[in-house]
């Protein structure tokens, strides 16, 4: 019998729709499950359900709305960096030495020759 694969043996990349709605997945998730914080019942499948004994639903559902907002935060900036090019830079040389730098003159070497 093969091993079973987790998404933790692998990255998964996800599209902005997909991203979309596993964030609305996560938020609907998070409003049952405040709903039903407190409820004796609710309490007991939580911890029947394998979660630690110090876990409750009110926390769980605030971890759901953590994770739904960084998702979201996440992937506003991938799409932000993705639509956005990389501004040109446009000297290489070290800060400070640029030639257009303002308030710098250039001037010749031998000028004062060429007066006599």
């Amino acid at each position: 019998m093969p091993n079973p694969v987790t998404v933790a043996d692998q990255g998964v990349f996800l599209g902005p729709d997909e991203a979309d709605e596993l964030i609305d997945l996560l938020a609907d998730a998070a409003a049952v499950t405040g709903a039903v914080a407190g409820q004796p019942a609710a309490e007991a499948a939580l911890a029947g359900a394998g979660a630690s004994q110090a876990r409750d639903c009110a926390e769980l559902a605030v971890d759901l709305r953590l994770t739904a907002s960084l998702l979201d935060a996440d992937t506003t900036a991938a799409g932000n960096v993705s639509a956005k090019p990389a501004p040109a830079r446009k000297s290489t040389g070290p800060a400070g030495n640029h030639r257009d730098t303002p308030g710098k003159t250039n001037t010749p070497k031998n000028a004062g020759n060429k007066l006599k």
